[in-house]
């Protein structure tokens, strides 16, 4: 019989940075051994559903808002100021001097740029991760008894993945990737999809190219699913340094599936474009100006594309940007030969 006060323990551990270690993961374990050891025998399943899904339903979530605040710590850490510590310039203690500018006066604070201080969360990253799997193998097990729609799962599954890229756990986001692809192939497009992928590329390309369905139950709900799904795979890439290979192919079906939902709902249509435009412009296109401008320009063209089919875009904002980042282009195409 599961007891309250264990329960309860185990999400205020979750809820803990610190407290996330192989410990919980084993404790987790021992909690969802009756569900995950358990036989296919339906009514046995509908009683685990009862006692377990809810659980596991408030563990994943709490694993999803503890990545959060692992990745704004991590962020907000690596910006962390230094104060000086005010010291006379005759002290024989500390020879430290102040540091003054150029015009003389104190500068009372520094930017740290070694980021060795930095504290990267691996080991209790490791561990969430390790538990989510736990909780999503519950709750895909009991999927059936489950108040909540499968669709919901897996936009669950999906928010993690969202998040596991947040943190730069890019190994471990690709493998829930293609466990989510599998199961949006099995489950919305009845296996039909090609799977024959025999490198992580083919992966993403497959994801891509995801196809657009026709009179699917919570089509709304499965477009944001394909969607979300497509930019995560691009993030991917993108921390990979490989979304060059996005642009030999005309087969992104991201832009065909808003289209699609924009004569069912074109408030949700407008805003998976105004998302795809965020993350296509904040999350990819900055990495890759510097590095390699004709690729950021090809994904900034992207992104302007989405945004021209969303209420808020004018010819004279179109026509201002694509000058902008074709100048951009320009210019560091130039500062590069100019290198050789």
């Amino acid at each position: 019989m599961l007891k309250v006060e264990n329960i309860n323990s185990i999400l205020i551990s979750y809820s803990s940075i610190s407290k996330c270690n192989s410990k919980l993961v084993c404790s987790l374990n021992k909690i969802f051994k009756p569900v995950l050891t358990s036989k296919d025998d339906n009514e046995n399943l509908k009683k685990l559903a009862f006692q377990y899904a809810p659980i596991a339903m408030k563990i994943f979530n709490q694993i999803i808002k503890t990545l959060s605040d692992i990745n704004n710590d991590i962020s907000s850490n690596k910006k962390r100021k230094i104060k000086f510590i005010d010291l006379s310039e005759d002290s024989t203690d500390n020879p430290t001097k102040k540091r003054r500018n150029n015009n003389n006066k104190i500068n009372d604070e520094i930017i740290n740029d070694d980021l060795d201080f930095v504290q990267n969360y691996t080991n209790e990253k490791i561990s969430l991760i390790e538990s989510s799997k736990i909780t999503l193998k519950v709750l895909e097990r009991l999927e059936t008894y489950l108040n909540v729609k499968p669709i919901d799962i897996d936009l669950a599954h999906s928010n993690l993945i969202t998040k596991l890229i947040e943190v730069q756990m890019i190994e471990s986001a690709e493998i829930q990737l293609k466990h989510l692809y599998d199961r949006i192939k099995l489950r919305y497009f009845e296996n039909k999809i090609n799977d024959l992928y025999d490198e992580i590329l083919e992966l993403h390309k497959d994801i891509l190219e995801i196809p657009v369905i026709d009179n699917a139950e919570d089509i709304t709900k499965i477009s944001q699913l394909i969607i979300t799904t497509q930019l995560n795979s691009m993030k991917c890439l993108s921390c990979q340094n490989k979304l060059d290979f996005l642009f030999n192919g005309k087969n992104i079906t991201m832009y065909k599936w808003c289209e699609y939902i924009r004569n069912k709902d074109k408030l949700l249509s407008e805003k998976l474009y105004s998302n795809i435009c965020r993350v296509l412009l904040k999350l990819i296109s900055e990495k890759y100006k510097d590095r390699n401008p004709v690729t950021a320009f090809n994904i900034q063209y992207l992104a302007l594309e989405a945004m021209s089919r969303t209420s808020g875009f004018t010819i004279s904002w179109y026509i201002d940007a694509v000058l902008k980042y074709g100048y951009s282009v320009e210019q560091k195409t130039k500062n590069n030969f100019g290198n050789y």
